[in-house]
């Protein structure tokens, strides 16, 4: 039975991992798992017409929470991302550096690893390698230069490319370790997403919201199935991805940058990320042996 006190802290639970799962690299899934909320959110959700009565007051407060703190996260990242385009990006590749380690004994590494395994990591590793070429190519630009005018101003397709970035963030709020806001940037999808919600869109904002609650509902009992029977093979995925992207992100970072001063700065601002990143996970392997 909830309380108005439980539901409060649910809420600020809530807005903490909406704002985190807007920080590329960070995982706002392990945040969950630090207060330990997650396995209970995870089944409520795969199981939510059994338990929905039971359970809506928690649900409620944690998904209200969630979509607030990520509507911030958003208004923050698109002012950093407008005025301090190449320090965020570099801060974005400290974010994602300090997450490897974590995400390399989730999966257990190549030693032991099966064939399904290795094929799993080659596949995340791949698809990343895939955006980086059509970047270097210049048939799409992750930068920032053109994915806000190609993507909001196709009309009926914008609210598709909306629909797709509410996919994409469900998958990470169901998953500790991937970090939604990482494939985002390294998609160029996060742009349109930042802009939507800082000029308070309200259409495609809905498109948006359908494909986060959309996706949560789909997708739930797939990761929880995933994370049932295939847990090295899908943290595997993730981490190829994950490193993937690292590069892909690095690559936009250093040609956003106009010199060495600049790359010094970049520097500087990467190892600030890192150093959150590795705290953030530091916090989260304390939560687990608590």
């Amino acid at each position: 039975m909830e309380t108005a006190r439980s539901s409060i802290r649910n809420f600020v639970v809530g807005a903490l991992v909406g704002v985190v799962s807007m920080l590329p690299g960070i995982s706002g899934a392990i945040l969950a798992v630090c207060f330990k909320v997650y396995e209970r959110a995870i089944h409520d959700i795969a199981h939510v017409r059994e338990v929905f009565r039971a359970e809506f007051w928690f649900l409620a407060a944690i998904g209200a929470g969630i979509l607030a703190g990520m509507f911030a996260g958003a208004l923050a990242l698109d002012f950093f991302l407008e005025n301090y385009r190449m320090m965020t990006i570099f801060a974005a590749a400290g974010l994602i550096l300090g997450q490897l380690p974590m995400l390399h004994r989730e999966s257990g590494g190549l030693r032991g690893a099966s064939a399904g395994n290795a094929a799993a990591l080659s596949l995340g590793l791949l698809l990343a390698a895939f955006l980086l070429a059509l970047n270097v190519a210049g048939i799409v630009d992750t930068s920032g230069g053109s994915s806000d005018r190609d993507l909001m101003s196709d009309g009926a397709a914008s609210y598709g490319y909306m629909i797709a970035i509410g996919l994409i963030m469900a998958v990470s709020k169901l998953v500790p370790g991937i970090s939604g806001a990482t494939v985002l940037l390294a998609m160029g999808l996060m742009d349109p997403l930042t802009k939507g919600v800082a000029g308070f869109d309200m259409p495609l904002l809905a498109a948006f919201g359908l494909g986060l609650v959309g996706g949560i509902l789909l997708f739930s009992k797939a990761v929880d199935f995933a994370l049932a029977r295939c847990r090295r093979s899908t943290y595997m995925l993730i981490l190829g991805l994950t490193v993937g992207s690292l590069f892909l992100i690095a690559y936009d970072g250093v040609g956003l940058a106009g010199g060495a001063s600049d790359l010094a700065v970049g520097a500087i601002a990467a190892a600030a990320g890192a150093a959150v990143s590795l705290w953030m996970a530091w916090i989260g392997d304390r939560a687990k042996t608590a």
